[in-house]
């Protein structure tokens, strides 16, 4: 009967921000924009981790935008982090989650600040989703977690009348978002000799 457990997606607990955040920066620790945010090689998972947990606990959970694919035992197989823009954030919350980043950052925190005034140019002027990261493990790759939980994200957002937009710096990924109703609305060759980010957007239907 083994066969016949299937995978199931719901909201990340938060018990599992830690679980959630290492997830995510394994299966983004190849990304060129990491790379360019995080050049050392040996602090990259580390610094990923981090970023990662402050968003989920401080603004992806609290708006229910913290998905997760787990296996009938309860693993963690696939994540994804939506978060609503504009922020559903006091000013303090705001201001909080900025400094933490800064300190995560450190010298290089005006890279990631030229990442949002780049990239945030081209997203929807009004109320949306944005899709700050998704992945899955090594081991469940292949089996259409990823789509699972992006069409998962999409479908809250179409039920809601809000479109979606998010970044990529992998081209291969397009075919990916496309078939998802993705399209191009901006290429942004960061500055300091960072990656194009594509911005693509989504409208709901």
């Amino acid at each position: 009967m083994s066969e016949l457990r299937t995978a199931a997606i719901r909201g990340a607990r938060r018990t599992e921000a830690a679980a959630v955040a290492e997830l995510l920066a394994e299966a983004m620790a190849d990304d060129p924009l990491s790379h360019w945010l995080h050049p050392v090689a040996e602090w990259r998972r580390a610094e990923l981790r981090a970023s990662f947990q402050l968003e989920l606990e401080r603004v992806c959970r609290p708006a229910l935008g913290a998905h997760v694919v787990v296996d009938p035992d309860g693993v963690l197989l696939a994540a994804a982090l939506w978060t609503p823009l504009p922020y559903r954030l006091t000013w303090l919350q705001q201001t909080g989650l900025r400094a933490a980043l800064r300190t995560l950052h450190g010298e290089r925190d005006p890279y990631l600040q030229q990442v949002s005034a780049a990239t945030f140019t081209a997203a929807p002027p009004r109320p949306h989703w944005h899709l700050l990261a998704i992945g899955t493990v090594p081991a469940a790759r292949g089996h259409g977690h990823g789509r699972a939980l992006l069409d998962f994200g999409i479908a809250r957002a179409d039920a809601e009348g809000l479109p979606t937009h998010l970044e990529t710096t992998e081209p291969a990924r397009l075919a990916f978002y496309a078939r998802a109703g993705y399209r191009i609305a901006a290429e942004v060759d960061l500055p300091y000799g960072g990656p194009r980010s594509i911005v693509l957007c989504r409208e709901a239907s």
